[in-house]
């Protein structure tokens, strides 16, 4: 998830698909019984997101999805 900047308008939230290859896990969930959660930072740092695996989350929410295939799942 992030925050989108368009030039001369508001930041608004999207979602980005991006590969494993290009993310650093860190390990720093060591909450007591909840280590299995799986609850670790990603950080993507220089990554370079092309605008084809930018989703706004507004039109998620609205099934509004590049997709034809999985407009039709929900």
């Amino acid at each position: 998830a992030a925050l989108l900047e368009e030039p001369g308008g508001a930041p608004s939230p999207v979602n980005l698909l991006i590969p494993y290859a290009q993310l650093e896990i860190l390990d720093d969930w060591h909450a007591s019984g909840m280590a299995g959660t799986g609850s670790n930072t990603t950080l993507a740092d220089e990554v370079f997101v092309p605008a084809h695996r930018i989703l706004a989350v507004p039109a998620l929410m609205a099934h509004e999805l590049p997709s034809a295939r999985n407009r039709a799942a929900h």
